[in-house]
């Protein structure tokens, strides 16, 4: 599964990728995580959003733009 998380605090990027990491050996899962300090480095991956299949988005980013990250989410998606 491949997963992204954008936060701008990257002790809680680190958390939950460890947290996810844990869960995936756990369960013999395989996910790959890519982690984003900003909804405009998530926005300018564009080969990551095509594949993402969940992302974890911050509420609290100052620099994330949310309305963007979801616009470019569903543009990749189809919807």
């Amino acid at each position: 599964m491949n997963i992204m998380i954008c936060d701008d605090r990257a002790k809680d990027r680190k958390s939950l990728s460890d947290l996810l990491n844990s869960y995936a050996g756990k369960k013999n899962y395989k996910f790959t995580i890519a982690e984003y300090a900003s909804g405009e480095l998530l926005c300018g991956d564009q080969s990551v959003l095509e594949k993402c299949q969940l992302f974890f988005l911050d509420i609290n980013t100052p620099k994330a733009r949310y309305a963007k990250v979801k616009r470019e989410y569903m543009l990749y998606k189809g919807e």
